[in-house]
């Protein structure tokens, strides 16, 4: 049995689609949501982090509020984007008849830095604690439940 979902989406003469806002986004915007509710309750985690015995918590511990719960998840959503824009524009660039082999691998090796930079910024200031770039900002922490 084969069942088929259809929406409609009004499009431009050139054939774009007319709204910014599509169904996709609305499933993105409420796992947000959930997310950002899940780890500012008194739960603190989602349940993947509480399988693993792991909370948000600021730096004294305490629970975060969802204010900074949703900072901390656009810090990061910025720098997953900021990521995707680099690696996605420099292959584009790359495969066209401008770039070559050599400008995609920069752009890869760029992006790798990006990410150590954000994931371990403590090996470049070594007065950084141990946590990610976007944890530091939003003043939050991962921490073990005992």
């Amino acid at each position: 049995m084969t069942q088929t979902v259809s929406v409609t989406v009004p499009v431009d003469a050139n054939g774009r689609a007319e709204s910014a806002i599509y169904v996709d986004w609305v499933a993105w915007l409420l796992m947000i949501a959930a997310w950002v509710l899940l780890v500012s309750s008194r739960v603190q985690a989602t349940p993947g982090m509480k399988l693993l015995k792991l909370k948000l918590a600021d730096v004294r511990g305490e629970r975060v509020g969802w204010l900074r719960a949703a900072g901390r998840c656009a810090i990061l959503l910025a720098i997953l984007g900021l990521n995707a824009t680099i690696i996605m524009s420099g292959l584009q660039y790359g495969f066209s008849n401008q770039g070559g082999l050599g400008f995609i691998l920069f752009v890869i090796g760029v992006a790798l830095l990006l990410n150590v930079v954000v994931f371990f910024p403590w090996w470049f200031v070594r007065r950084l604690p141990r946590a990610p770039l976007f944890d530091i900002l939003a003043g939050t922490r991962v921490v073990k439940v005992a």
